[in-house]
């Protein structure tokens, strides 16, 4: 754990701390606090099936960069509408990720909303 509190200094400046920072990571916890700690770098580099996921992810990720705002719009209306609580472009990686048609068909049926057919 840092002793000193980086954080305490970015609050007054108005800046709200998350994620790598030089050596330090830092994030909120649950009750507000700012959490920080020495960075941790992986020990061994990462694995062909570590390699696969992460490339999946970032396709996946591109992919929801090309939607038009209208699907993108229509995913976190789905969402919000059926009362999750993930956000429009979580939910659109889980159903791509884990190929959840079920749940899928679930949330259109109840909401009303289908983002796959968005023009």
């Amino acid at each position: 754990m840092v002793t000193a509190s980086p954080g305490r200094f970015a609050m007054y400046l108005g800046i709200l701390i998350q994620g790598d920072i030089g050596p330090i990571t830092m994030y909120r916890s649950k009750r507000g606090k700012l959490v920080a700690f020495a960075k941790a770098p992986p020990t061994e580099p990462a694995s062909p099936l570590q390699r696969v996921y992460r490339g999946r992810w970032r396709s996946i990720a591109a992919l929801w960069s090309g939607l038009p705002a209208a699907t993108k719009a229509a995913w976190r209306q789905l969402a919000l509408q059926a009362h999750l609580r993930i956000t429009g472009y979580n939910l659109y990686m889980y159903v791509a990720l884990t190929g959840d048609d079920a749940t899928l068909e679930t949330l259109v049926r109840t909401t009303g909303i289908d983002p796959r057919i968005i023009p």
